[in-house]
């Protein structure tokens, strides 16, 4: 598997709110890695938006089972 693909597993199969922020920094360093390296555009604003947006959604569906199992 590819450093991206184990990143983006990481968020999906995160259990917890910690775990999702783990995932979420890793996946910004990677994302400022490439940027650095000239690999990637510092306007893409799509594709940030769309990893936030992942993230943002991981979010809130764990925040809504914990909440339901009253944790």
């Amino acid at each position: 598997m590819k450093r991206w693909q184990l990143i983006a597993e990481d968020i999906y199969k995160s259990t917890s709110i910690d775990a999702l922020l783990e995932a979420r920094g890793k996946a910004e360093g990677y994302i400022h890695g490439l940027v650095d390296a000239g690999h990637l555009s510092t306007r893409d604003t799509e594709r940030d938006y769309l990893i936030l947006s992942i993230v943002q959604r991981r979010r809130e569906f764990l925040q809504k089972l914990l909440n339901e199992y009253g944790y």
